[in-house]
């Protein structure tokens, strides 16, 4: 009777230690899963842009802007009467070519037999007939947008893997030129999100749109969770390199390319 009184205390410690460990261990899951989350946010540059994070300094940015292509810049102000017929049926079969070369790509995740290289060169041959000399303060870049495509390779991490477990639903952006106001948002499944708004500065002219952050916070199932201040980036950038109705696409400052289509 004994021995069974003994047996029976054995089996309910263990039971509790069995517990305490699962507790502990999900509590490690959750804190690495959180760090993780960090981490990205961290050495992401968009912005999307999620992609245009990283904090330089102007005179950083400066440095970097002279490797631009001059194939680049030229598509900022592009030589002829902007809006003609000419031009407009070449940015349509532009626009056509680049829609195609993106075709099986996942949103650019998927790089099949050099997809990725020709969907870039499909994004510079627009630029280089950019109809919006003036990118950065136009008012065509007021808007919501939606991801189509890009090299940046956080924003298709939180596309694959979600946010601890729930799914990713889509990744939008919206600027408001009135208010210089800039909101980068993925929307999980389950009421979750990450969301991140910056002010803009942009240049008042050519294609450059510094920005800064101002708030970033977590949203899981309802539970917002905010980033501390330290986590902010500061005068970051990113070019608007082409600009129409429709569609927006994006170099930033690490020379990932983005682009986003008006919802």
């Amino acid at each position: 009777m004994q021995r069974e009184c003994l047996s029976g205390q054995r089996g309910k410690k263990n039971v509790l230690q069995r517990g305490r460990g699962g507790c502990r261990s999900s509590r490690t899951t959750i804190l690495a899963q959180f760090l993780f989350i960090v981490c990205i946010l961290t050495a992401t540059a968009s912005g999307y842009a999620f992609s245009t994070f990283l904090p330089l300094s102007h005179s950083t940015s400066e440095n970097h802007a002279s490797t631009t292509p001059r194939m680049l810049l030229s598509g900022f102000f592009p030589a002829g009467t902007t809006g003609s017929r000419k031009d407009s049926t070449q940015i349509k079969k532009l626009k056509k070519t680049l829609f195609e070369t993106m075709e099986g790509s996942d949103r650019g995740r998927v790089n099949l037999g050099g997809g990725r290289e020709r969907t870039i060169q499909a994004i510079q041959a627009l630029a280089a007939v950019n109809p919006t000399p003036n990118s950065a303060t136009s008012p065509l870049a007021s808007g919501t947008w939606d991801l189509v495509w890009t090299t940046e390779e956080e924003i298709h991490l939180f596309r694959k893997q979600g946010l601890l477990g729930c799914t990713c639903q889509a990744v939008l952006q919206t600027t408001e030129q009135s208010t210089q106001r800039l909101e980068n948002i993925i929307e999980f499944s389950q009421n979750s999100a990450l969301r991140i708004i910056s002010k803009l500065s942009p240049e008042p002219s050519g294609p450059r749109v510094y920005f800064t952050w101002e708030d970033a916070r977590v949203i899981y199932k309802g539970f917002v969770l905010p980033f501390p201040s330290f986590f902010f980036v500061k005068n970051a950038y990113y070019d608007n390199i082409y600009l129409d109705s429709e569609i927006r696409c994006v170099r930033d400052i690490r020379g990932n390319y983005l682009v986003v289509r008006r919802v």
